[in-house]
C-alpha cells in the first residue's frame, strides 16, 4: 500500500477473487500471479519437498501431511518427493466442510465448490484453504498421480490441533496450517514407528479466528471464558 498499490476486495471466497483478479489482469497493464495455479509457484511450493529431502536422518522419511486447498503446495511437494522415492507417502489434508480438491482427485476432474447450505456445510477455520479451485488448474493432475490419501478433518479437530500447539509449542498458526496436524493427531496410530512430517505453514490467524478455535477446542475448559474475553476485547478494540 505504501507502494500507491489500490487494495480490491471482490468475492466471498479465494476463486471469485482469483477469477477478479485474473479478468482485471486483462484489462490492465498487470500480470496476474495464481496463489496455485501457475508452474513456477508450483515449483516454488516443490523446494519445500527438496528440503524434506536434504533434512532426513538416516534416510527415513515415509509419510508426509499437507494441507491443500488449489494444490499447489501439495502438487510441488509430491512432485519431488516421489521423483526421489516413490515409496515415501503423501497425505493431502482439506476441512471437511470445503473439500474440492479431495472431491476432484477422487471423480477426476475439478468439482464445484459445494454451498454452505449443502451437507450442513459453513465457514472454517482453514479459510486459507478455503472456496473452489479454478477449472482447468494444472494442480490436479499432480494430485491425481502423486498424492496417496486424502483426508478431511472437522472443524474441531482443527481447532483442537491449533490450540494444542498453541498450548504445548507456544506456536500460533492458521487454521490452514492446523489442518494437517489434526489429520496427523487422528492417524498417528497407523504411523507408529514411521519417520512423519506434518507440513504446517502460516500465521495468518485473527483475532475472531482464534477466539472460534479456542471456544471449539475448550468449551468447558476453565480458562477459556478468560482467554475469550481478552480476544473479544481485542476485536472490539480493532486488533486482527
Amino acid at each position: 500500500m505504501s507502494m500507491g498499490a489500490e487494495l480490491h476486495l471482490y468475492g466471498t471466497d479465494c476463486l471469485e477473487a482469483e477469477l477478479a483478479a485474473r479478468a482485471a489482469a486483462t484489462t490492465a497493464d498487470a500480470v496476474y500471479v495464481s496463489p496455485y495455479n501457475d508452474p513456477w509457484v508450483m515449483a516454488g511450493q516443490g523446494t519445500v519437498g527438496l528440503e524434506l529431502l536434504a533434512a532426513r536422518r538416516r534416510g527415513q522419511l515415509d509419510v508426509v501431511l499437507v494441507p491443500v486447498g488449489g494444490g499447489g503446495l501439495i502438487a510441488g511437494i509430491a512432485s519431488v518427493l516421489k521423483a526421489a522415492d516413490p515409496g515415501i507417502q503423501v497425505v493431502g489434508c482439506q476441512p471437511a466442510v470445503s473439500d474440492v480438491m479431495t472431491r476432484s482427485a477422487a471423480s477426476g476432474t475439478i468439482e464445484p465448490e459445494l454451498a454452505d447450505t449443502d451437507d450442513g456445510r459453513g465457514s472454517t477455520l482453514s479459510d486459507a484453504t478455503a472456496g473452489g479451485v479454478e477449472f482447468g488448474s494444472i494442480t490436479l493432475q499432480p494430485c491425481l498421480n502423486c498424492v496417496d490419501e486424502w483426508v478431511t478433518v472437522t472443524e474441531v479437530e482443527i481447532a483442537e490441533a491449533l490450540v494444542g500447539l498453541l498450548e504445548e509449542q507456544s506456536k500460533l498458526v492458521e487454521g490452514a496450517a492446523a489442518c494437517a496436524l489434526a489429520a496427523f493427531k487422528r492417524m498417528a496410530p497407523r504411523f507408529a514407528g514411521k519417520c512423519v512430517v506434518v507440513v504446517c505453514c502460516g500465521g495468518n490467524i485473527s483475532v475472531a479466528s482464534l477466539l472460534r478455535a479456542i471456544e471449539l477446542a475448550k468449551p468447558a475448559a476453565v480458562g477459556a471464558t478468560e482467554v475469550t474475553g481478552i480476544c473479544r476485547r481485542c476485536e472490539s478494540d480493532g486488533v486482527q
